[in-house]
């Protein structure tokens, strides 16, 4: 059966009628989340004067314009909003699409549903008319003074400020000749007075969108003009190489862009040298990837707008799910393996060998690491945020964009752990910062070990202990919790991040436990020793061991999740223990691995594939969050939380991360490394003439 457009309307304000009747309060259910703030917010939504407010709201810009009075909406934006109802009255599509898209009778509020986002192309989608739909975001929430008011009753607790992102977002689509701020002033008088209850309504610069994007500034045309440059030296390279045949006349120079030269490297099979018995290290490697994207992908879709934010409670507290809550330690994957592979090249050498020329070493690092990651810093600070659109979008992307902005020097500098903390460019740059920094002062280990090798292990030993106890005293000193997930809101969170999870002085343990293993490793390989198995009975004890020190730090991680929680001495202790502990673990595996015990773990992570994979890893982890936050910032409506779909993302973040890699490698990563090697490493000298 067909509506008329009459009958369409007359349907659509009968709706909006009953919408502004007043609706019994929803039954109570778990809150997302049990920070004093969040519970504030609960118990307000809940309370008489949040559901007066609520109430209100849900009138829409009809019951708005009722009301709203001399101090209004400016003149403009009141008759166009006036328009639209009266032309919704007369059953215009067009102005019922506007009063349609705006959400109504947000449900789930004590579940914690509290981004409500209506729907956003139907409201864009109203064009030629004096005017275009405009969605703006509506954040609700009780005031400072009744929020902390309600946080005391729930919680016994400091209440905190309302996390960012905390309050409730409730669409309204507007004319877009209305401002923030007239928005703001129209739909304030829905709200009930001041004193019947602190009620908090703002709507930002950002919370407003059209179908219209800004345009281009100067950061925009300067990555254009930057891509351009790229690309223009990539098809050139790649023509020159294409038509140049191979002889003594073509030029490795000229070649070092070519995207076939550096695609058939990229795809070149796996290499089978003297040190295959560190082959399992691409397995580590691509694995920890895999698993540094998942953690991400779980951290991401919890700031979508979901309709069961409550999935949180139980993912938090379940034991099967500790590889997420406590995937962190995938980092310290990184360290071991990093730091590993320097003492490993270094200590390989014969003794007389062992020399740094300091200015190459520092010099082939950033040479290895900038190029692709300056790229990123680029487009966070320009067109990576022109890839997408949505009702969110500038509220969660300029942000960032400022971030990059602001910090891009001192993350090219390798500083941004301590220059600017607060304003990551790149989210995950953090570990390329510390990395960095231990690179910067391993010549101190290599060269000390080289030249007391006696001394070497004791003085290793010492640094490591050291870093343990300087971790205890800063955990306790911050009172910070066992378990990110179970800081109690963003400035907690953040001053986790800032006094334990970034610094180079609470993360450099493992990295010299993977420096001290490659010193081992390196030492029996310039002797010429061979590896020497266990028997079985060491080899399964030893096993056992490591499956220990890699599953103890998960599980134990989980005491902080639950209620109560430990002691601040035992969390400090857990936070000094942990990612040693893992370290070791991983350092465990690759010894064994090494020295012919591996087993099936050995031929499972030594897989050719992994060493094929690997060369992108790096790119993939400089795109992956990127990607996965873009996509985030261009929710237009709910999710549902549950695994399996969280999965199938991963999957796709895996796949659109490789191709976007493969790119990234072939422009920025492989060109450089080719100048490199032509420009800067010896040559090798011609055979003497008779």
């Amino acid at each position: 059966m067909r509506l008329s457009a009459s009958a369409l309307s007359l349907l659509l304000l009968a709706l909006l009628g009953a919408a502004e009747r007043p609706a019994p309060a929803p039954a109570p259910a778990p809150a997302p989340e049990r920070t004093p703030a969040a519970e504030a917010l609960r118990a307000w939504v809940g309370s008489a004067g949040g559901r007066r407010a609520l109430e209100g709201l849900r009138g829409g810009l009809e019951a708005a314009l009722a009301r709203a009075g001399p101090r209004g909406p400016s003149a403009r934006c009141r008759e166009d909003a006036e328009r639209v109802v009266g032309e919704a009255r007369a059953g215009a599509a067009w102005a019922l699409r506007m009063l349609d898209a705006a959400a109504k009778a947000p449900e789930g509020l004590l579940a914690g549903a509290w981004e409500h986002l209506g729907h956003w192309d139907e409201c864009v989608g109203v064009r030629d008319r004096p005017f275009h739909g405009q969605m703006c975001l509506l954040r609700v929430g009780p005031e400072a003074g009744e929020e902390e008011r309600l946080a005391r009753e729930v919680a016994a607790a400091e209440a905190g400020a309302l996390p960012e992102g905390a309050s409730l977002a409730l669409a309204a689509c507007v004319p877009s000749t209305c401002s923030p701020a007239d928005v703001q002033a129209l739909f304030a008088t829905l709200l009930p007075p001041a004193e019947a209850g602190g009620v908090s309504l703002a709507v930002g610069d950002s919370d407003c969108t059209t179908r219209d994007r800004p345009a281009l500034d100067a950061a925009d045309w300067s990555a254009v003009g930057v891509l351009s440059v790229v690309v223009a030296l990539a098809l050139a390279s790649t023509a020159y190489d294409a038509l140049t045949p191979q002889g003594p006349a073509k030029r490795p120079l000229l070649a070092a862009f070519s995207v076939v030269a550096n695609g058939r490297k990229l795809l070149a099979a796996p290499r089978r040298d003297a040190d295959a018995s560190l082959a399992c290290l691409h397995g580590i490697r691509v694995l920890s990837m895999c698993w540094v994207v998942l953690g991400h992908r779980y951290y991401i879709t919890m700031t979508y707008p979901n309709l069961n934010p409550t999935f949180l409670q139980t993912f938090l507290l379940d034991w099967w799910r500790v590889g997420i809550t406590n995937a962190t330690v995938s980092v310290d994957t990184f360290f071991v393996v990093s730091g590993l592979l320097v003492g490993y090249l270094f200590f390989k050498q014969k003794p007389a060998d062992r020399r740094l020329n300091l200015p190459l070493y520092y010099l082939h690092r950033y040479i290895r690491l900038t190029p692709a990651f300056a790229m990123m810093v680029l487009l966070g600070a320009s067109l990576l945020f022109r890839t997408g659109w949505g009702p969110r979008w500038p509220a969660l992307t300029d942000p960032t964009r400022a971030s990059c902005q602001r910090s891009w020097w001192s993350s090219l500098l390798y500083v941004n752990n301590y220059v600017y903390p607060e304003s990551q460019c790149v989210g995950q740059s953090w570990y390329l910062m510390v990395d960095m920094q231990l690179f910067w002062l391993s010549p101190l280990l290599l060269l000390g070990g080289a030249r007391w090798p006696r001394a070497a292990p004791w003085a290793m030993g010492a640094l490591c202990a050291a870093g343990v106890v300087g971790c205890f005293a800063v955990s306790l000193d911050n009172h910070l919790p066992g378990n990110l997930f179970a800081a109690t809101d963003a400035h907690a969170t953040m001053v986790y991040f800032r006094n334990y999870y970034i610094p180079a002085y609470t993360r450099f343990v493992p990295y010299v436990q993977g420096l001290w293993l490659g010193r081992a490793l390196g030492e029996r390989r310039a002797r010429g020793c061979k590896a020497r198995p266990l028997g079985r009975v060491a080899s399964a004890l030893a096993w056992l061991s490591v499956a220990a020190l890699l599953l103890l730090p998960l599980f134990a991680g989980r005491a902080f999740l639950s209620s109560p929680a430990p002691p601040n001495a035992v969390a400090a202790l857990y936070n000094a223990l942990h990612r040693p502990a893992w370290a070791l673990g991983v350092a465990g595996v690759v010894f064994l691995c090494a020295n012919g015990n591996g087993g099936p773990a050995q031929r499972l992570l030594a897989w050719d594939g992994f060493q094929v994979l690997g060369r992108l890893s790096y790119c993939v982890f400089l795109v992956h969050m990127s990607l996965q936050t873009m996509q985030s910032a261009g929710a237009r409506t709910y999710s549902y939380m549950a695994d399996g779909a969280i999965l199938a993302a991963f999957a796709g973040d895996l796949l659109s991360s490789l191709v976007l890699a493969a790119a990234l490698s072939l422009l920025c990563e492989a060109p450089f490394l080719a100048l490199e090697k032509v420009l800067l490493l010896p040559r090798p000298r011609a055979p003497a003439r008779d």
